[in-house]
C-alpha cells in the first residue's frame, strides 16, 4: 500500500517537475523572442540615427569657428549654413537671385548721378540671440568684413576685402529695414560683379552684430567665436579645431523667398545634425566616402579619385563644368625680366607649350583645354588659340624654334618657374618644364612655402608662373578685368602689364553691360580685347577645370550648388534612406 502511495508521489512529482521545466522553457523562449525585439529595436533607432545624421567630408583647412572668419571649405560651408544672405544665388543658373532676408530689391540712381541698389529686408525677423535681423545688422557685416577684421593681427581675415571693396563704395541705412548699396565708380553700370561678389560667393554671411562684439573681438579666445550667430538654418554645437564640427537644425528658421530646394536655404526637417569632417589629405577623404564613413565629399576630392569613383555603382556623382579656375600661364613684362617683354619670345612659349597634355595627365580628363581666358559658356568667347593648338604637334615646335630665333636667341634661354609648395602646381610645372626644352628654354623650377610665394608674386618678382581664376560670374568681365586691368593687383600688376587702349576697352565693356540685351559694340569689345590678348601673347590660357561632387547613393534629394566655389551649401535638402536589409547590417559608421 504504501509501496503505491509513494509511486503516486513520484509519478506527481515528476509531473510537477515537468510542467515546471516547460514552464521555465517558455519563459526561456518567450525572454529570447522578447530581447530580438528589444534588439531589433535597438538596431532600427541606430539606423533611424544615422539616417538623421549627415557626414560631410572635406580636407584640412585652417580652421576658425567665427561666420566670416577663416578659409578653407569648412570654414565656406559653415559660413553658407549659419549666416544669413540678403539674397541666394540659384543652384543651377549663376544669372539668377532669389529673395531671402531681402524681400525684394531695385537699381536706382540719386539725384547726383550715383547708382546704387536698394534692398527692402523681410521685417520681423530675429537671430537665433534675440536681436533684430535688420539694415543696420547688414551694414554692420559688410563693413566689419570690408574695415575691421583685414586689419586684426589676431582672428582677422583679408579674403573678403576685395569682394567687399569692389562691391559697393558706401552703404546707407534709411530707415530700419532699408540698405542702400551705393557702387563703385568702375561698376556703377555693371551689377554682375557687385551682385555675384556679394550675394553669390563665400562674403557677407549676415551675422549678429550683438554677438559679434560680445563673442568675436580680437581679444576673444577661439572658443567663444562659436558663440557668433547669424540667420541661418543651422546652429553650431560644438567643433574641434583641425578635426570636425557639428552643426543642428535651428527650430525657429523661418523659410524665406522660393522653396524649391535650388533657390536658398529651407527649414530643416530630415536632420537632426550635420558633422563636417576634416581629412588630412585626398586619398582619406575618398576611403573615407567608400567606407560609408561620410556621406558626401566635397569639391577637395582628387580628380584621379574622382575619375576612379564615376565607375563605383554605389556613389553618386555630379559635376559643373569649367566653373573652377581658368588656369594660365604668365610672363613677367617688366623691362627687367627681358626677354619675357618681346613678343617673338612670348610667342615661342605660346607654341611650345600643349596644355592638353596638362589636362590629360593633371586634371585626368576632368577639364578642357582653355582656347581662351573666357570661359566656353561665357558671352562673347572667342576660341582664339585654337589658331595654335590645331596645328600638328611638329609643325608648332618648328614655328617655336624660329620665332625664339628671331628673338635673338636661336641657342634657346634659361629662366625660372616659380610656383607654391603645392604638388598640383609641381606637376603642371614639371610638364611644361618638359615641353619648352624642346625648344631650347631650359627652366629650374623655384618653389617657395606658399605664404612667401604669394608675397613675391603679388609683388612682381616672378619671372614665369601660374594663376588662375573661377568662375565669379556669368560675363567675360569675371575673367578679363582682374588679368588685364591696370588698376588690378590680381593679375595685371603682378607681370606688370599696363595698357591704357586695354583699360579703355574694359571700361566701355562695363559701360555698356545692359541686363535686357547688350548693343553688338559690347560683343565687338570683348571679342577685340580676346584677339589682342592672342596676338600680343599677354598671358597664355592653359585650362578650364570642371567642379565635382560625389556622395553615397543612400544619400537623397541631394542637390549640388554648380554656381559657386562651395559645391555642398545645399545640404538642407538631403535626407538619408536606411536600406531594406536593416536587420542584418549595421550603420556603416
Amino acid at each position: 500500500m504504501m509501496s503505491n502511495k509513494r509511486n503516486v508521489y513520484i509519478i506527481v512529482a515528476a509531473v510537477i517537475i515537468i510542467i515546471g521545466l516547460g514552464g521555465n522553457w517558455y519563459l526561456t523562449e518567450q525572454r529570447k523572442a522578447e530581447r530580438a525585439e528589444e534588439l531589433l529595436a535597438e538596431k532600427y533607432e541606430q539606423w533611424v540615427v544615422w539616417s538623421r545624421t549627415i557626414y560631410i567630408g572635406t580636407i584640412a583647412s585652417d580652421y576658425h569657428p567665427g561666420i566670416a572668419i577663416g578659409r578653407g571649405n569648412r570654414n565656406y560651408l559653415e559660413g553658407y549654413l549659419r549666416g544669413g544672405k540678403l539674397l541666394w544665388v540659384d543652384a543651377n543658373d549663376i544669372n539668377i537671385f532669389n529673395p531671402s532676408l531681402a524681400e525684394s530689391w531695385e537699381f536706382k540712381v540719386n539725384s547726383d548721378g550715383e547708382a546704387y541698389v536698394e534692398y527692402k529686408i523681410v521685417q520681423g525677423l530675429k537671430f537665433p540671440d534675440g536681436t533684430d535681423v535688420d539694415a543696420e545688422a547688414v551694414k554692420y557685416t559688410w563693413e566689419r568684413e570690408r574695415y575691421e577684421l583685414a586689419t586684426r593681427e589676431k582672428h582677422g581675415e583679408t579674403y573678403h576685402v576685395y569682394s567687399m571693396s569692389t562691391g559697393w563704395k558706401r552703404l546707407e541705412v534709411p530707415d530700419k529695414y532699408t540698405l542702400l548699396q551705393f557702387l563703385p565708380e568702375d561698376n556703377q553700370n555693371f551689377l554682375p560683379h557687385p551682385f555675384s561678389f556679394i550675394h553669390a560667393l563665400a562674403h557677407s554671411h549676415i551675422v549678429s552684430p550683438e554677438s559679434s562684439e560680445t563673442y568675436a573681438k580680437e581679444t576673444n579666445a577661439i572658443s567663444d567665436f562659436a558663440n557668433q550667430v547669424g540667420y541661418g538654418p543651422f546652429l553650431l554645437e560644438s567643433f574641434v579645431v583641425d578635426q570636425q564640427s557639428v552643426l543642428v537644425p535651428w527650430d525657429d528658421y523661418v523659410t524665406l523667398g522660393p522653396t524649391s530646394g535650388t533657390t536658398g536655404p529651407t527649414k530643416v526637417t530630415e536632420l537632426d545634425k550635420v558633422v563636417i569632417i576634416e581629412y588630412a589629405d585626398a586619398t582619406s577623404l575618398r576611403m573615407a566616402l567608400e567606407r560609408g564613413e561620410v556621406d558626401i565629399v566635397d569639391d577637395t576630392i582628387a580628380d584621379v579619385d574622382y575619375q576612379d569613383l564615376l565607375a563605383n555603382p554605389d556613389i553618386v556623382t555630379d559635376r559643373a563644368p569649367a566653373i573652377g579656375y581658368c588656369m594660365l600661364f604668365h610672363m613677367n613684362h617688366r623691362p627687367e625680366f627681358a626677354p619675357f617683354n618681346d613678343l617673338d619670345f612670348r610667342k615661342a612659349v605660346s607654341y611650345a607649350i600643349f596644355p592638353e597634355e596638362l589636362v590629360e595627365k593633371c586634371l585626368f580628363g576632368l577639364g578642357s583645354v582653355a582656347d581662351s581666358a573666357v570661359r566656353t559658356f561665357q558671352p562673347y568667347y572667342l576660341p582664339v588659340w585654337e589658331e595654335i593648338r590645331s596645328l600638328p604637334d611638329d609643325e608648332r615646335i618648328d614655328i617655336a624654334k624660329d620665332l625664339l630665333a628671331k628673338a635673338g636667341y636661336p641657342d634657346g634661354y634659361s629662366t625660372e618657374i616659380w610656383i607654391p609648395d603645392n604638388i598640383d602646381y609641381r606637376n603642371w610645372a614639371t610638364i611644361v618644364q618638359a615641353q619648352l626644352l624642346k625648344i631650347g628654354i631650359r627652366t629650374t623650377i623655384k618653389s617657395f612655402e606658399s605664404g612667401v610665394y604669394y608675397d613675391e608674386v603679388r609683388a612682381g618678382h616672378a619671372p614665369m608662373f601660374f594663376r588662375g581664376w573661377t568662375l565669379d560670374y556669368n560675363d567675360p568681365d569675371s575673367e578679363l578685368w582682374y588679368l588685364l586691368h591696370s588698376s588690378s593687383d590680381k593679375q595685371a600688376q603682378r607681370m606688370g602689364y599696363n595698357n591704357s587702349y586695354i583699360d579703355s576697352l574694359l571700361e566701355r565693356g562695363k559701360e555698356l553691360y545692359d541686363p535686357t540685351g547688350d548693343p553688338a559694340e559690347r560683343q565687338e569689345i570683348y571679342e577685340e580685347i580676346q584677339q589682342i590678348m592672342f596676338d600680343d601673347t599677354i598671358s597664355i590660357p592653359l585650362m578650364y577645370q570642371d567642379m565635382y561632387q560625389a556622395w553615397n547613393s543612400w544619400v537623397e534629394d541631394y542637390v549640388m550648388w554648380k554656381t559657386t566655389h562651395t559645391t555642398c551649401m545645399g545640404v538642407w535638402n538631403a535626407r538619408k534612406v536606411i536600406p531594406d536589409n536593416w536587420e542584418t547590417t549595421d550603420p556603416p559608421r
